[in-house]
């Protein structure tokens, strides 16, 4: 029996296609549509699927399927909301009033529960999140390029810079699969730097703050490493991981998208990361005597 986990709810995977219609290879998405007789209280379903260049027109394919799933989707203003296909989902109706149902993924051994959701108004559109997701990800997939000054190895009781371009802002219109037009947005608010020395907290740098991430000599985001760090295991008096310190630099990314003039839907944030390993050294002074 599969336990039943309290978590937020995961973004929608959206599923186009089901079982193979006529003109399959035109077939843009798929949906069943629910309707119950008021009169006699039986409910039957219908199978409908958008094709390429239907501008929104749909074709009958198939009546009452046998085994129906629910699925996410959004309705023309954005908003989100459930609906039910013939193919297999990975989420699941833990509980339903009326059109609204309380919505879970599972994931085998256990059901993640999410939020109540309420089904789509009339045929469903296209998980728009997932639209505005396929635009974005070229960017916010993409880990921090860092660089270091000194860019080899630095030295104890001296600065050691950090920074990594910062991609633009992104502000882009899109035309949907099925035709919506949708408004995307994504932006950094926020760059994290740990330097790997467990004696300082990472460096947290807001959104006004970022000027400080910029390349060597303009920037200000350093540290100063106080133990050199090993050349050969088991050697003491020294960091001891041989490569040197693991610095992780992570951005932040915030994102959303929004259909008109409805209000935003965040998608974000995102948190790429990176993790170099940087080698610190230690100049020791000594006098020498001559003559």
């Amino acid at each position: 029996m599969k336990r039943v986990l309290p978590l937020a709810l995961l973004v929608g995977l959206y599923v186009a296609g089901l079982a193979v219609p006529v003109h399959a290879d035109e077939v843009v998405a798929c949906t069943v549509v629910e309707e119950r007789n008021l009169r006699n209280g039986k409910t039957t379903y219908t199978k409908v699927c958008w094709l390429i260049g239907s501008d929104g027109v749909y074709v009958l394919i198939e009546a009452e399927p046998p085994v129906l799933y629910p699925q996410l989707g959004n309705n023309a203003d954005g908003s989100e909301c459930w609906y039910w296909t013939s193919t297999v989902t990975p989420w699941v109706i833990i509980s339903r009033e009326g059109s609204v149902a309380r919505i879970g993924q599972d994931i085998g051994v256990a059901i993640l529960l999410g939020a109540s959701i309420d089904a789509c108004v009339g045929i469903p559109g296209e998980d728009l999140r997932l639209v505005a997701w396929d635009y974005l990800e070229q960017w916010l997939l993409v880990e921090p390029q860092v660089e270091f000054s000194p860019a080899s190895r630095g030295v104890t009781g001296l600065e050691t810079y950090g920074w990594a371009p910062i991609p633009d802002r992104i502000d882009a219109t899109l035309i949907s699969p099925l035709g919506t037009t949708l408004e995307v947005r994504a932006w950094i608010d926020q760059v994290a730097v740990d330097w790997g020395d467990a004696t300082a907290a990472p460096l947290v740098l807001n959104e006004s703050q970022l000027g400080r991430f910029a390349a060597y000599p303009e920037g200000s985001a350093f540290h100063v490493y106080e133990t050199k760090t090993c050349k050969r295991e088991g050697q003491t008096g020294c960091y001891a991981e041989v490569d040197g310190y693991s610095v992780t630099v992570t951005f932040r990314w915030q994102a959303a998208y929004r259909v008109g003039a409805n209000p935003w839907i965040d998608i974000g944030p995102v948190t790429p990361s990176s993790t170099l390993a940087y080698p610190v050294d230690e100049i020791v002074s000594r006098i020498e005597t001559t003559g």
